[in-house]
C-alpha cells in the first residue's frame, strides 16, 4: 500500500511524500527537478510532452522543504493542478450541474486520476478549477 501525505523531516521542515513498503520519498515538486539522463540510464522512456512539462515547471522543484504541513500540501495541490489536469472532457450521455453557476453541462475537468469537476464552457478554465480543488491531506492507494 502507498500512502501519500505531508511528513515532517528530521530537520523540522515538511514535504509531501509517498511512502511504501520500501521507504518514502518526496513527490510532486518536493524533490530535485527530474533529469532526463537519470531515466535513460534506467531504460525508462520519457515523452517529449513530459520533458516539456519538466522544463516549464523546473523552477518549482525544490529540496528545501516547507515551514508547515499546510505549505507542503499546497505545494502538492499545485503540482497536481499543473501536471495532471485535463480541462476538455465531456460525457455526452448525461448532463450535470456546473459547480460554479449551476448551468446544465455535459463537460467537466479531470484533476489527478479520479477527481471530476463539472464545469460549463464559461467556467471550465484553470482559474475556476483552482478555486474548487482542495489541498490533499492523506491519500491511500494500492
Amino acid at each position: 500500500m502507498n500512502v501519500y501525505q505531508s511528513r515532517q523531516r528530521t530537520d523540522g521542515r515538511w514535504e509531501f511524500t509517498m511512502t511504501d513498503g520500501s521507504g518514502g520519498r518526496g513527490i510532486g515538486y518536493c524533490h530535485a527537478a527530474p533529469v532526463l539522463s537519470d531515466f535513460v540510464k534506467l531504460g525508462i522512456e520519457v515523452s517529449e510532452e513530459e520533458q516539456a512539462r519538466w522544463r516549464e515547471f523546473e523552477s518549482k522543484y525544490h529540496t528545501d522543504g516547507h515551514a508547515t504541513r499546510g505549505e507542503a500540501e499546497e505545494c502538492y495541490r499545485r503540482f497536481v493542478l499543473d501536471n495532471n489536469t485535463v480541462l476538455e472532457c465531456e460525457d455526452r450521455t448525461q448532463q450535470r450541474m456546473c459547480k460554479v453557476c449551476g448551468a446544465w453541462t455535459t463537460k467537466f475537468a479531470m484533476v489527478g486520476d479520479h477527481k471530476i469537476v463539472q464545469l460549463c464552457d464559461a467556467h471550465r478554465n484553470k482559474e475556476e478549477l483552482e478555486k474548487l480543488v482542495c489541498k490533499p491531506s492523506v491519500i491511500f492507494s494500492s
